[in-house]
């Protein structure tokens, strides 16, 4: 792979990330004001489809990293402002949860498969 090809690679995950993060952020706010859905739910649910999509198209690396880090993003504000109250244990726990559970899905999606040799 020449460094042209990484570079595109690298601009079009950071390209993705950021377009997730400022969608992410601008819908809850437009939900929030308009009394549709509450602001820091509409976060929720933003970071819980964007795991789900960056697990969806762990196949191509750049899209499936800018979708995770939004929602790395997204769960930290959340848990960081709307959930001051919990204690910062519960908090690490929710976190260490998330990824373990990711852990363990790309552990058994993309594990090497053993070779047969004869």
């Amino acid at each position: 792979m020449n460094n042209k090809n990484v570079s595109l690679r690298i601009i079009f995950g950071v390209i993705i990330f950021l377009f997730s993060l400022v969608f992410g952020y601008f819908t809850s706010s437009y939900l929030g004001k308009n009394s549709i859905v509450d602001y820091w739910g509409a976060l929720v649910i933003f970071a819980g489809l964007y795991v789900l999509i960056g697990v969806m198209v762990s196949q191509v690396f750049s899209i499936s990293l800018g979708f995770l880090f939004s929602a790395d993003i997204l769960i930290l504000n959340v848990l960081l402002k709307n959930f001051g109250d919990m204690a910062n244990i519960v908090k690490v726990g929710i976190l260490g949860l998330t990824l373990v559970v990711l852990y363990i899905v790309s552990w058994t999606k993309f594990s090497d498969k053993k070779q047969v040799t004869n």
